[in-house]
Parts: C-alpha cells; sequence; structure tokens
C-alpha cells in the first residue's frame, strides 16, 4: 500500500502490483509446497442500477448463510460489512506495519449510491430485511441436511484453504444491471480488445523492424509487462 501511494503513473502502479503479487504467491506456494498460480485473474463488477445492487448487496452479506455457516448474516463471525450495516458498528481491526508498530483502524462502509436518501432507521429496516429474507432462503436447506446452529468459536477455526461443498459453477456477469447495459458494456469491451490486440501485434512487428510504426494501447488501459520494458527504453532513448 504504501509503494502504491508513492506511485502516480498507472503503468508502474502495474508493476508494483505484478512484483508484490508474484511474491505472495511464492511465498504461500513455498509454504504449502504447491507450484503453479496462486491468484486467479478477475474483473471489476459494473453495477448499474439500484435494484441491481441491492441484489449484489444481497449475494456479499449472505455468503457465510449460503455456505452454511452462520444461521443469519447477523450472525456473521467473518470480517464483512454486516455488522456494519446491521447494527451500525463500523469494523475494526489492528494494521501492522513494516517496523512492527501496531495502528487500530476503523473501516466506514459508505451506502450505495442509490440509498443516501434514507434515513438511518429505513436504511437500517431494508438491511434487516434482506438478512431476514436470506436466512429464510437457506433455512430449509439447514434442516434438509440436519445441520445444526453452527457454532460462532468453531466456525472461527475452519480451514481457510476449506472449498465449499456446493460453488456455483457459472461467472458473475461483469454487468448487474438491464440488458441494454449489458449489450453496451460488451460493445465498449468488443471495441477495446480489437484496439489492444492490434496495437499488441504492431508492437511485435516493430520489434522485428524499428523502423515500422508503434501503435498506442487504448486510453485506461496497461500494456502486457513485456511490451511495457521495451516501449520504455525507446521512449528514454529518444
Amino acid at each position: 500500500l504504501h509503494l502504491l501511494i508513492g506511485v502516480e503513473e498507472l503503468v508502474h502502479k502495474s508493476l508494483v502490483l505484478e512484483w508484490v503479487n508474484r511474491e505472495i504467491a511464492k511465498r504461500i506456494n513455498k509454504y504449502h509446497g504447491r507450484s503453479g498460480q496462486l491468484l486467479i485473474p478477475n474483473h471489476a463488477i459494473q453495477v448499474t442500477t439500484e435494484a441491481h445492487a441491492l441484489e449484489r448487496l444481497r449475494y456479499l452479506m449472505g455468503q457465510a448463510t449460503a455456505q452454511l455457516k452462520s444461521r443469519h448474516p447477523a450472525d456473521d463471525v467473518f470480517a464483512c460489512s454486516n455488522s456494519a450495516l446491521l447494527r451500525g458498528e463500523a469494523p475494526a481491526g489492528v494494521f501492522v506495519h513494516a517496523n512492527g508498530v501496531e495502528e487500530e483502524v476503523t473501516v466506514r462502509i459508505d451506502r450505495l449510491p442509490g440509498l443516501g436518501d434514507l434515513s438511518v432507521r429505513e436504511h437500517r429496516a431494508l438491511m434487516w430485511q434482506l438478512a431476514d429474507g436470506i436466512a429464510a432462503e437457506h433455512r430449509p436447506r439447514r434442516k434438509k441436511a440436519g445441520l445444526p446452529v453452527p457454532d460462532p468459536d468453531a466456525v472461527r477455526h475452519v480451514d481457510p484453504w476449506t472449498r465449499p461443498k456446493e460453488r456455483d459453477r457459472s461467472p458473475a456477469p461483469v454487468v448487474h444491471g438491464p440488458p441494454e447495459h449489458h449489450t453496451e458494456w460488451h460493445e465498449v469491451h468488443a471495441a477495446l480488445r480489437e484496439a489492444y490486440t492490434e496495437a499488441h501485434i504492431a508492437y511485435w512487428r516493430w520489434l522485428a523492424d524499428p523502423g515500422l510504426p508503434l501503435i498506442p494501447f487504448p486510453p485506461g488501459t496497461i500494456p502486457p509487462s513485456h511490451a511495457r520494458k521495451a516501449v520504455a527504453a525507446r521512449a528514454r532513448a529518444g
């Protein structure tokens, strides 16, 4: 985090994140005696309407309940925003600096943009309505499985590498919104992908013949790491 704060250029931030992720992967894989990819590439999810924002919030709030690790989102003992949304208790923790100094940190949970006009009481009531609906949805599953209400202390000692028994294999949509928003996003994404590919092909041709022109990568995108180094060297050479 400190390194990212001190870096202004987006490309340089990307290089810092690449290094950090690579070091994390090497150390964790070494600890577990494994090799290969540790971190899976993901994408940001676009939320475009209030209804879809609530749908996404319902998913986040109910993850432990859906895995039958808690009876109700209000009983969730994991580090999450449920306590803030349902009881107004700001999540707190301890941040340990590189020099060993500990700092108590309180996390502020902002409301969804579409819920800003609700009073505190109305917002709390809406969150409880979502949470109660989540608990009611998964109660029959717990009853059918014959599982007791989980003990919070036992849940805290669940091996973090344990995989859920039932996993949703379908990838989440990149856009939570009406169909026209999905269509617009995919059209823009396709255009950017085509421009990115064209710039990448031009880069490889330029490597073979430096007399050929380079095509800039689309604005807001980060060139591949192998291309960034060569392009930066060319810029320094004038």
